[in-house]
Formats: C-alpha cells, sequence, structure tokens
C-alpha cells in the first residue's frame, strides 16, 4: 500500500491554485504513483476543496476534511479504503491575532486522525500542518509555536492510538537539525521513513521550484510507528509547461510505500530527557516574554488614556485663535488616544492573558512529565 503527502500551498494568496489542482488530479490519476491514501494540506478555500475532491472521488472513495477555526484547518484527507473514525485536536499555540499577514492564528491549525480500514488491517493515519517558522535561522519568534505544536501532536498520537499502526505525515514546518524534529521523533517514538530507509532528508522546500524563494528545506515527513516501510520518494515535484501553472505547489509530496504485515518499525534509541528539557526551556522563556510584552501593553494603554488631557490642554490653547479647530483637535485627539489605549488593552488583556495562560498550561504539563522522567530514570531494574 501507498500513501502520498502534500502540502498543495492553497492559501488565499497562492498563485494559480484551480488550475494547479487540475493538473496535479490528472496526474495522480495518469501517473503510475498509484497512492491509496492521500494526505492533503493547505486546502483552505471552499472552491478548491470541492474540486479536489470531485476530481479524484472516483478514484479515492472516501475521504475527511477537518473544519477549524476561521479558515479552516486546511486537512483533506482521502482513501481507497474505508474511513472507520476520525478525530482533530486544533492546536493549543495558534499564532499571533495581530499578525494577519501571516494568518496562522486564523487558519485553525492542528491535526486530523482517520482511522482506515485497509486489506492488511486497521491503521491510524494522522494528516498534520503546524506552524510556520518564517525565518528560523534569524530571530525566530515563533519557533516554539512549531515546538509546541508538534507537542501536542505526539500527545494526540499517544492519546488516541497507543501500540496502534500509526503514520504521521505532512507539512512539519520543522527541519531535521531542530527541537521540533526531535519532539516529533525522540518524544513521538516515531520513525522518519525517508532517512530510514535512504540515510538522508529529501528536500521538499526546493530553491528550485518556481514559486519559492527560500533555501532547500526538509519540512515535509512521512513518519510511522509499528508499520513496515518499504520505500520512499519524492512525489509531485515535476515542473509543469504549456499552461499558467509552473507547479503542483510550493513545496513536493513524499510518498512511501507500507505494509503491516512486514518487520514494524518502532522508533526504540529515544533521547526523551534532553528533549524535554530543551522544550521546557524554552516554553518557560517565551512565558516571561509574553508577561514582559503584557506589561508593555498595560503601560501603552494607561499612557493612551493620560494622552486624552494632553489634548484637551492642547485644544484649550489653540481655542485662543480658533474655536473651531481647539474643538476638532479634542475630538480627533480623543478618539485616536481611546483607540490606541483600546487596541492595547485587548492586546494586554486578551491575546497575551490568553497566550500567557496556554503557555503556563503546556509548562505544567511538561513539570509533571518531566519529574516522571526523572523517577523512573533514577529506579532500579
Amino acid at each position: 500500500m501507498k500513501i502520498l503527502t502534500l502540502n498543495i500551498w492553497g492559501a488565499p494568496y497562492a498563485k494559480h491554485r484551480r488550475e494547479r489542482i487540475e493538473a496535479l488530479a490528472q496526474h495522480l490519476e495518469q501517473a503510475h504513483l498509484s497512492p491509496d491514501i492521500l494526505c492533503f494540506q493547505e486546502v483552505y478555500l471552499p472552491e478548491n476543496r470541492t474540486d479536489l475532491i470531485d476530481f479524484l472521488k472516483y478514484g479515492w472513495t472516501h475521504f475527511h476534511y477537518f473544519p477549524s477555526g476561521l479558515v479552516g484547518s486546511g486537512l483533506l484527507t482521502m482513501s481507497k479504503y474505508p474511513i472507520v473514525d476520525t478525530a482533530f485536536y486544533k492546536f493549543r499555540m495558534q499564532g499571533k491575532p495581530e499578525d494577519i499577514k501571516r494568518g496562522d492564528y486564523y487558519a485553525g491549525k492542528g491535526v486530523g486522525l482517520t482511522r482506515i480500514d485497509t486489506p492488511e488491517g486497521v491503521v491510524d493515519v494522522y494528516n498534520c500542518h503546524t506552524h510556520a517558522q518564517y525565518d528560523p535561522d534569524n530571530d525566530n519568534e515563533y519557533a516554539v509555536y512549531n515546538e509546541t505544536n508538534l507537542y501536542d501532536v505526539v500527545r494526540f498520537v499517544d492519546s488516541h492510538s497507543g501500540a496502534s499502526p500509526v503514520i504521521l505525515c505532512g507539512d512539519l514546518n520543522t527541519r531535521p537539525d531542530q527541537i521540533g524534529y526531535e519532539i516529533v521523533t525522540q518524544l513521538g517514538s516515531l520513525v522518519d521513513v525517508a532517512y530510514h530507509v535512504k540515510g538522508t532528508h529529501p528536500i521538499t522546500f526546493d530553491s528550485r521550484n518556481p514559486y519559492v524563494q527560500s533555501d532547500d528545506q526538509c519540512l515535509d515527513y512521512v513518519l510511522v510507528r509499528h508499520v513496515a516501510v518499504e520505500s520512499v520518494a519524492v512525489a509531485m515535484d515535476e515542473f509543469l509547461i504549456g499552461g499558467v501553472a509552473q507547479a503542483f505547489s510550493d513545496h513536493y509530496g513524499l510518498i512511501a510505500e507500507f505494509s503491516l504485515r512486514g518487520e514494524r518499525l518502532h522508533s526504540t534509541d529515544n533521547q526523551i530527557a534532553p528533549t524535554f528539557e530543551t522544550l521546557h526551556h524554552r516554553v518557560t522563556d517565551t512565558l516571561y516574554d509574553a508577561e514582559a510584552e503584557q506589561i508593555a501593553y498595560w503601560e501603552r494603554a494607561f499612557f493612551g488614556l493620560g494622552s486624552v488631557i494632553d489634548g484637551f490642554l492642547l485644544g484649550g490653547f489653540i481655542k485662543r485663535y480658533s474655536e473651531t479647530w481647539a474643538r476638532r483637535l479634542r475630538w480627533i485627539g480623543f478618539l485616536m488616544a481611546v483607540c490606541f489605549a483600546f487596541y492595547n488593552m485587548i492586546q494586554a488583556g486578551i491575546n497575551l492573558q490568553n497566550r500567557k495562560n496556554t503557555l503556563k498550561s503546556i509548562k505544567s504539563e511538561l513539570d509533571v512529565q518531566r519529574e516522571a522522567n526523572r523517577l523512573f530514570d533514577g529506579r532500579e531494574l
């Protein structure tokens, strides 16, 4: 059996969405890939989702989309075999609501489970898309969002699947040299199929792709637990000729051939304690930053309210020369000061408070697990 994962680049601002989706569907039907299960990410817009399902529903008759947030999770899983159960987990760290341009907060990103009844038995397939890091090599303020997303992923997988066969795939937005990769492989005991089979990490975000303006990166993965893997390869990396669309997506896909009957993979050489410590420090530091940022917003809010008085004093001075302009200045100054103060109050009292509480929740879980690991490490066997 085969599984394909692909981020289709279906964001509202993405180029040539319909043309790329049509070309993608034709390629899947005509090429020799023959995947049994399809995991798509960034299928955000209803019209693109409808097109994709309509183009593929005769070959992949079973499908499930995971609605979430304002825009939607973007996660669509399609299968040739029956889907017998589904579940979805929306990540706790969703992003910054004020960062409208990047939009992660409004997408409602998460991880979706489809339990599929294949001819070889039931397998739990997890389709995932985490928060992007945007500039991971510089001041990476979004790293902790990605890392806590992946922490949520492994917790979700453990709580739903236990010792069952698991395939986790998608755009994880982490490189193999980053802590996010360690979280999903070490804490999740998941085996990176590409690295296991080939000893390398394939480039799925390629600078040669006409839709990419970035260095080469490995961001997309197929990871398994209690599943046998026979092969893995980069897929959907062809360039398109003769139409407006230049490639299927800004990402390349991965296709893996798996079985539930062979020697099943399971990660045993796990460095859990160091990964926990690193994640714990990252969450703690981000919590301190959020507290400091909240205080700064409160200070700006009070400054904004205080400037109302300054506006009326300045209006009183100008009144000596023009009653009309003095009145206008008072109202303009009042509105600007109130809007400025209100914005900062919202940030401090709602957005930052929510971020703090979420980080505290994650930190408390890590505290318990870290202490448990210490107890187990010190136990004589």
